[in-house]
């Protein structure tokens, strides 16, 4: 586990800067909708997610569990989930 920096941008340009002990498990991660998703695991086992493009945001959620029913992408929900020991799998609607 590492110490982990976040710059995140508010709606009216001000940084803030988010610091955590963790591991990052997914880097710029770029989905459908264009967007870079980063996610790490803290030391307390929440997950941690944000972007810097094109919105910058700052999350922190519970579980696995709360991750999936959350709204993100399919595609970077099953990215994550082989980190965290989870079998999480992106359905196709074929």
């Amino acid at each position: 586990m590492n110490r982990i920096v976040v710059s995140v941008t508010d709606k009216n340009g001000n940084v803030t800067r988010k610091a955590f002990t963790g591991r990052v498990i997914v880097e710029s991660f770029r989905s459908n909708n264009r967007t870079s998703f980063h996610a790490a695991v803290t030391q307390k086992n929440a997950i941690v997610v944000w972007a810097n493009e094109p919105a910058s945001y700052f999350e922190v959620l519970e579980s696995f569990d709360h991750l999936a029913a959350s709204g993100y992408p399919a595609d970077f929900i099953s990215a994550i989930a082989p980190a965290t020991g989870e079998t999480y799998a992106e359905e196709l609607d074929i």
